[in-house]
This record gives C-alpha cells, structure tokens and sequence, in this order.
C-alpha cells in the first residue's frame, strides 16, 4: 500500500433522512483499494455551506452528492470557497452540456 490517503465526504440532506442510499462511497473505496491509496474516513454531511469545509489531512479528497439544480445544492461554491478559490463556471463543459440537452432541459 502506497503513503497516499484519501477522505470521502458524502454531501446530502437526502442521505442523512435515508430518502437516498449512499452507493457512491463504497464505490470510491473499491477504487481507492485496487489503486493502492488507504482511504481513512468516510462521512456524510448535510447541505450546510458551513460544514462543507474539510482539512488538508488526507492526500485525497472525494466529494459525492450535493450537486443539482436544487436551492440546497452548494457544494461547489462551498469547495471553492473551502480552498480559497474563485467559483466559476467552466464555459467548454457549460456549452457541451449546453448542447447536449435538448431545449429547455438543461437545468
């Protein structure tokens, strides 16, 4: 096993209810596993920009959920802001997207 470590931060209100079934973390463990990298903690938060603020303590960190068209989905501007980053949208996977849904669809 390699020196590198990984964290994985599962974000949702919907997980903490149970109304969604985290599958995505154990997921990201088997591949954590195969690529040799230790992960060391998994946890779930809730939709809370002042909580969704991890530490540098881990070669690796995986986030999962909270990212959607709904008003409670602040991850990326949450992440941005946690390392000191400006959030902004990336204009080539904007207009992929943009092109790929049909009018009206893409939210």
């Amino acid at each position: 096993m390699s020196s590198f470590t990984a964290g994985v931060i599962v974000i949702g209100d919907e997980i903490l209810s149970g109304r969604t079934q985290d599958t995505n973390s154990n997921y990201i463990a088997k591949k954590l596993l195969e690529a040799g990298i230790k992960l060391e903690e998994v946890i779930v938060i809730q939709d809370d920009k002042k909580i969704i603020k991890y530490s540098s303590k881990y070669s690796y960190v995986f986030t999962t959920g909270g990212i959607g068209p709904t008003h409670d989905d602040i991850t990326s501007e949450s992440i941005s802001e946690a390392f000191n980053l400006q959030y902004e949208t990336n204009k080539m996977a904007f207009e992929i997207l943009e092109n790929y849904y049909p009018k009206g669809e893409f939210n």
